[in-house]
């Protein structure tokens, strides 16, 4: 474990971009899985796949953003930042099984309806830690850059870190077996053009309103850090990579 003390935040940020660029391209090819064969199905796919892309951009940049400001940091978080990679590599799988169990399913069996919900259910817990680890990796650049009660660096990092927080235990908790009443059932289409019959239930309702304001918190405090940034330099990439004493 002692080497992996060692690694520096570029060493890191390389490995993670590896590993979101191929999560991406899974989600891409997951079409080759289960080929679509009506009109219907292929914007549905491609719904799916603008979600997942959107999901796994946005907390690749957010992720950038943070690291950024650990330049005061000697060495990388890696247990965080390997929790972190695991989970954006296994969303794109997790978003797919929902979607296929939500809309391409026409009649879908009690047992297969449960998968779905499970599947649901791990989506948004792994989501939810993304955003909690993120939280971590923000409040971990105030720790190490806090100025005093008046540092305005600081506070918009820890209101930002609190909101990624909240948004991820709303999000984790949509996966609770009482999130999971059916909302609506109905049928679109016809046998040639494709049929989807959707099962939505509670939890995808509420995935809505906790992104916007996942969305809306980012951009409110993202701003107010910014601001506080131009106000007050962050040590010099020099100075934050330096290696460890050997004591």
């Amino acid at each position: 474990m002692a080497s992996f003390t060692r690694l520096t935040l570029e060493q890191m940020e390389t490995l993670s971009e590896i590993i979101f660029g191929l999560s991406i391209t899974f989600s891409a090819i997951q079409f080759a899985f289960n080929p679509p064969t009506h009109i219907v199905d292929i914007l549905s796919l491609v719904v799916e796949f603008a979600i997942s892309f959107t999901v796994l951009v946005w907390i690749m940049i957010t992720y950038i953003r943070v690291m950024r400001n650990l330049r005061h940091d000697r060495g990388a978080p890696v247990l965080l930042n390997v929790a972190l990679l695991l989970c954006a590599t296994v969303e794109p799988y997790l978003l797919y099984t929902v979607w296929l169990g939500t809309f391409q399913a026409p009649a879908p069996t009690a047992a297969q309806q449960l998968s779905d919900q499970l599947a649901a259910a791990a989506w948004a817990v792994d989501v939810g830690i993304m955003l909690i680890i993120l939280g971590l990796l923000a409040d971990r650049a105030r720790r190490g850059s806090e100025g005093g009660p008046g540092d305005e660096f600081a506070q918009g990092i820890r209101s930002y870190s609190r909101w990624f927080y909240g948004c991820g235990v709303a999000l984790g908790l949509t996966g609770f077996p009482v999130f999971w009443v059916f909302l609506y059932s109905g049928s679109f289409g016809n046998a040639t053009t494709g049929t989807i019959s959707p099962l939505i239930h509670l939890a995808l309702i509420l995935w809505i309103p906790i992104f916007i304001a996942l969305g809306y918190g980012a951009y409110h405090y993202g701003r107010a850090i910014d601001r506080a940034l131009e106000r007050k330099p962050m040590p010099s990439p020099a100075t934050a990579t330096m290696p460890r004493d050997a004591g």
